[in-house]
């Protein structure tokens, strides 16, 4: 951008200072100088993530953050793509974007990885982490995945805002790749069908929070058919399976009890009703489930065993179900790299 200016300047000037010119441009490439290191996208080990790879083809040591909520996707700009007019003004095509809502705006309180020479290293990304109000309608294509902080609009980056932070004197704000769309985009998350035959069926809905003790599940039990069905109904008798951002599963039945066959714990669910409880994955899951900063995946089960039969109670649920996966979010837990490699 400055060198435009600059060759703008020096055209239309009738100065008789060339030489001041050509340091001019001098100055303004040595601005911008060509990062230590390379950014590498591909697709993960699982649907859904993304790696991203840093590759240091220098011939020193290079230390850089290490940081995934500095990774953003974006349309490359096209030259020559559509805009529309609007008055006096032109406006430029959209774009679809997509970042980490808790973005750092500095290096200073990010992890940091020492590259040798030759050496490569990467980490996962969920992409349901990096966008967090779900992925946008990126064209087919390349998307261009940007990490790093914005690039100043007038003289170098700050070295807080680099992601080299060894001795030298040079600031790299980003670096940037391209992948295809169709790696990006995660696949559906499956649906269970409720005419499978179980009398009930369970849905659920995660919730986003800062930390583990805010996290809400909305459970949902619900009468799929014509008919209506009875059965105890207690927070008490639902349970999760939750898979953390680091791949590990956990299973989150603390505090899970099936209530003795008492007349007024039963439940009468009529044709198509339902029931929605609100649960706390806090109180279910063993302590600590929740202490890393991510997505978690989860599923929620609903289980029954008392049948009504000494209250002549007809169509009577017993048995277990299960909901569809769904996702629970994590913005200020701790930073901790997913699956990384050094090659």
């Amino acid at each position: 951008m400055r060198c435009r200016r600059l060759a703008r300047l020096c055209i239309t000037s009738r100065s008789t200072l060339p030489v001041l010119c050509a340091l001019a441009f001098a100055g303004a490439a040595h601005a911008d100088p060509v990062p230590p290191v390379s950014l590498e996208v591909r697709a993960g080990d699982a649907p859904g993530r993304l790696r991203f790879t840093f590759r240091n083809g220098g011939a020193d040591a290079v230390e850089v953050i290490a940081d995934r909520r500095l990774l953003s996707l974006e349309v490359p700009e096209v030259a020559g793509a559509p805009s529309t007019a609007r008055g006096r003004r032109t406006v430029r095509a959209s774009v679809a974007r997509c970042a980490f809502a808790e973005r750092p705006t500095s290096n200073e309180f990010s992890p940091r990885v020492q590259i040798a020479p030759g050496q490569a290293y990467s980490e996962s990304v969920d992409v349901a982490e990096l966008c967090p109000r779900g992925v946008p309608a990126f064209p087919s294509g390349a998307v261009e995945v940007r990490y790093g902080f914005a690039a100043p609009r007038t003289g170098a980056a700050s070295h807080t805002r680099s992601i080299v932070v060894d001795d030298r004197p040079d600031t790299f704000p980003w670096v940037r790749a391209l992948v295809l769309s169709s790696d990006v985009v995660a696949p559906p998350i499956a649906s269970t069908d409720p005419s499978d035959g179980a009398m009930l069926a369970v849905s659920a809905a995660g919730s986003s929070a800062a930390d583990a003790a805010a996290l809400r599940v909305t459970a949902t039990v619900s009468n799929p058919h014509v008919q209506a069905a009875w059965t105890t109904l207690r927070p008490s008798q639902f349970s999760l399976v939750v898979q953390t951002p680091e791949g590990r599963s956990v299973a989150c039945d603390v505090i899970t009890r099936l209530p003795a066959g008492q007349r007024e714990l039963f439940q009468r669910l009529g044709a198509r009703a339902r029931s929605t409880v609100r649960l706390t994955p806090a109180m279910l899951c063993p302590s600590g489930t929740f202490s890393v900063t991510g997505v978690y995946r989860a599923t929620a089960a609903f289980a029954s065993s008392a049948d009504g039969a000494a209250f002549g109670l007809q169509r009577v649920f017993t048995g277990r179900v299960e909901s569809s996966p769904f996702t629970l979010r994590i913005s200020r837990g701790r930073l901790v790299p997913l699956q990384p490699r050094f090659e």
